[in-house]
């Protein structure tokens, strides 16, 4: 994955691909052309094209990169429609392999085959959208009402506060906290004042201010959801 800048122009990034270009014909390990893509991010950047040696390396409006599905706009849809989609087929095959096993062991099973497909990477893509959300959670609501074999007017809300199954949606939040407490922790390269400010003020709460953008992608993403957990181990204006 190569990615960069363009607001100031695509030579840079076509050097890279070039350098790349080279790389291969140099050590015979040719690049096929037509299965590599680039992807403008945002509404307003100019069209560009890139070239593969001769070739113009064809555009997309999604990509799929380490699992997950980036879209050019930055929304999630395309990510969590595919990922529901691959988690209710991993569900069927457990339903029709374990219908009749006790609840404990489809529990079990859910939580070790489905649930991580539904959770892997979403510090990333956490929806903030109501209905993405509850496209994710109706996964898991069918799986426990598979389980427990709830009729049509039982209550799966209810089930599951018996039965102690957290919402995926707060599972998610959960590993968003998690995430940045290894980030604290120094277990990740991620430096934190490269992407959230401190103030000194005594008016700002827990002395963390977020990057104020206008649109969702920005407002929602990782780093603002989880501002207010931020714990500040030094003084900004030292560092």
């Amino acid at each position: 994955l190569l990615s960069a800048d363009t607001s100031q122009g695509t030579h840079g990034l076509q050097q890279d691909v070039t350098t790349l270009y080279n790389w291969s014909i140099k050590w015979g390990m040719l690049f096929n052309s037509s299965k590599c893509v680039h992807m403008q991010i945002g509404f307003k950047t100019p069209e560009v094209r890139f070239y593969l040696g001769n070739d113009t390396i064809p555009t997309s409006d999604c990509i799929k990169y380490l699992g997950v599905y980036i879209q050019y706009d930055l929304k999630w849809k395309v990510h969590i429609t595919t990922i529901t989609a691959k988690a209710n087929r991993s569900l069927g095959a457990l339903r029709r392999n374990l219908n009749e096993a006790p609840s404990k062991t489809k529990i079990i099973a859910y939580k070790t085959i489905v649930r991580p497909i539904l959770e892997y990477a979403s510090q990333v893509w956490s929806p903030h959208n109501v209905g993405l959300s509850n496209t994710i959670d109706r996964v898991q609501r069918q799986a426990v009402r598979w389980a427990f074999w709830l009729g049509r007017y039982d209550s799966v809300t209810d089930c599951m506060l018996s039965n102690q199954i957290v919402s995926l949606h707060d599972r998610r939040h959960d590993l968003d906290i998690l995430m940045l407490r290894k980030i604290e922790a120094g277990l990740y390269e991620v430096k934190l004042n490269a992407y959230v400010r401190f103030s000194t003020t005594h008016n700002t709460r827990g002395k963390v201010i977020g990057y104020q953008h206008n649109v969702n992608q920005w407002r929602y993403s990782f780093f603002n959801r989880i501002r207010d957990n931020i714990k500040v181990y030094f003084d900004p204006d030292t560092n």
